[in-house]
């Protein structure tokens, strides 16, 4: 027949989505007991399923990925959904201990909370740009974070709430403080998948501002 070019349409942001979810029982110590699930579909889930794939190292992988984000942890267990059923989101559960979740300093600890800064690093690391970026696809990330803090912990610093929106994407923060348990649910979406280098400025600000907001923290001291 009579070959046509055409364009495939672009999937938007919402049916590319990667979400994490972790709770966190904290001892008076510092130490945690970590419940870890991710939950992942669209463009980045092929990459998930060829890093997890095998069983016999799905442990190794878990501690590997998450060695910056809890220095020390010890990875207890991990199941997964059935990846080879592509049909299927990607699902990945560990429970670890993370020995110094809380870090100290003085009389006080400090805990990170929802997702740390990366959109500058992963999409304008450049002060400047003579050419376009060219997003690979259209993506959210939800990072939920739940903290149970030890008995008799006094909340200093607690974290705050934020939006924003911009013509490449939007970001939210949400907060619940209830007690001694804190929850921090962070939505970040990259709407627009080619930056043209006459607005590389505006959009590093965006992510820039992204970053301003994520990252964010809670600090609390433990009676005696």
């Amino acid at each position: 027949g009579k070959p046509k070019l055409v364009h495939l349409p672009e999937p938007k942001a919402s049916e590319s989505v990667a979400s994490k979810r972790v709770e966190a029982t904290v001892s008076a110590d510092g130490s945690a007991q970590i419940d870890w699930k991710v939950e992942v579909t669209g463009s980045s889930a092929s990459s998930w399923r060829q890093r997890y794939h095998a069983k016999a190292t799905q442990r190794q992988r878990v501690q590997e990925d998450l060695a910056s984000e809890l220095p020390g942890l010890e990875v207890q267990a991990v199941t997964s959904s059935d990846l080879d059923d592509i049909e299927r989101k990607v699902e990945i559960h560990a429970k670890a201990r993370a020995p110094s979740f809380a870090r100290k300093d003085g009389e006080t600890r400090t805990i990170p909370v929802g997702a740390k800064e990366h959109m500058v690093r992963t999409y304008a690391p450049l002060s400047s740009r003579r050419r376009d970026i060219r997003i690979y696809a259209l993506s959210t990330q939800e990072n939920e974070t739940v903290v149970k803090l030890p008995q008799g912990a006094k909340i200093l610093g607690a974290p705050h709430s934020a939006e924003g929106n911009s013509p490449y994407g939007f970001f939210k923060v949400e907060t619940e403080t209830n007690g001694t348990t804190v929850r921090v649910k962070t939505t970040v979406a990259i709407t627009k998948s080619r930056i043209p280098a006459s607005e590389y400025a505006a959009f590093r600000a965006f992510c820039e501002q992204v970053d301003r907001e994520l990252g964010q923290t809670v600090t609390y001291t433990v009676s005696k």
